[in-house]
């Protein structure tokens, strides 16, 4: 690669830039040290370094298609508006799209960010649609002059990072059934209960979305061997992989988990409303016969046996006993209530 960047082998002089397209830019030399570029443009790559460019989504078009001398696929790639987890091999370089939780003031987690990369000799381009605190605390530390030798270096670290902000985040959601689980046994069923459950399974559903691609294209990265990526740096990716293969396992636990809750509230509420109803079939199969016998006896024509009897009413009544006390004993036997 150049040490110049060229929109095309003609230009002798370096194109005019749109600098606002550029969030940060680094200059990186063979030891790691680190110097801002306040103009990259005219900016050379070190001898055994490299350069870090990190771009802004929004503004960048201009930069990214005709600045760089990247290919229009990896232009096109690094511009889509939107965008899954993958890696691609594509020449000399590779692209890999990641993704991380939102933790922007104001942003819910789940709403995650994306981070396109793109990786080739002497290089790393990084473009953000939205502020990343995982690359912010890698931005601190080149602004102090700490850079990493490699970038590929920068590239796993980035990964590093964006899996330490996932990682507690995804445990808190396991932490949180926990307690909501809990709440479900001791408080049963309720509407508000269920909705916080609902709301968390579905958290963890958009979460497992793209943490799942992300895990494969994590493991692509380090499962062929590159000039670009030292078997050092695919340890650490290794690494990497693993933990992102926990955290999707975690997160399929965590849906199944809420999946088992939300069920086992709907069963208890169903048996209650079952035990009810058998309660209330029992009851009226009870006072049937002695809703039929007293409207048979208050019917209102002649010939009703006891109108002139004083103690009638008391038979009446003794009868109407008799037969609710039996009707019971018959139901509890055959175990009904």
């Amino acid at each position: 690669m150049s040490d110049e960047y060229q929109s095309s082998p003609d230009e002798t002089q370096p194109p005019v830039l749109p600098m606002g397209s550029v969030v940060e830019a680094f200059s990186v030399d063979a030891e790691g040290v680190a110097s801002i570029l306040p103009d990259p443009r005219n900016a050379r790559v070190p001898r055994g370094g490299y350069l870090w460019l990190h771009l802004n989504l929004d503004e960048a078009e201009e930069l990214v298609t005709q600045g760089l001398g990247l290919s229009e696929q990896v232009a096109r790639a690094l511009l889509a508006a939107e965008t899954r987890p993958r890696t691609s091999f594509l020449g000399k370089g590779i692209l890999i799209n990641l993704r991380g939780v939102n933790l922007n003031d104001g942003a819910n987690p789940e709403d995650m960010l994306s981070l396109r990369c793109w990786l080739e000799p002497g290089r790393l381009i990084t473009i953000r649609k939205r502020r990343s605190i995982a690359v912010n605390h890698l931005r601190d530390a080149y602004r102090e002059g700490e850079g990493h030798e490699r970038p590929a270096q920068l590239l796993v670290e980035i990964i590093r990072k964006l899996m330490d902000l996932i990682d507690p985040v995804v445990d808190g959601l396991a932490d949180s059934l926990d307690g909501l689980e809990a709440r479900a046994l001791t408080e049963g069923q309720n509407d508000a209960l269920r909705d916080e459950i609902s709301s968390m399974r579905h958290d963890a559903a958009i979460y497992l979305r793209y943490l799942g691609p992300m895990k494969d294209a994590i493991a692509k990265l380090n499962g062929r061997d590159h000039a670009l990526i030292s078997q050092d740096e695919n340890d650490s990716l290794q690494e990497e992989a693993d933990r992102a293969e926990r955290v999707v396992e975690e997160l399929g636990i965590t849906i199944d988990r809420a999946r088992v809750i939300v069920d086992q509230m709907a069963a208890a509420r169903s048996e209650k409303m079952n035990n009810n109803m058998m309660v209330l079939s029992v009851v009226s199969a009870i006072f049937l016969p002695l809703g039929f016998l007293t409207g048979l006896l208050g019917i209102n024509v002649g010939g009703l046996p006891g109108t002139e009897n004083p103690l009638a009413f008391t038979y009446v009544v003794a009868v109407c006993t008799f037969i609710g006390v039996v009707a019971g004993i018959f139901f509890k036997a055959r175990d009904w209530f």
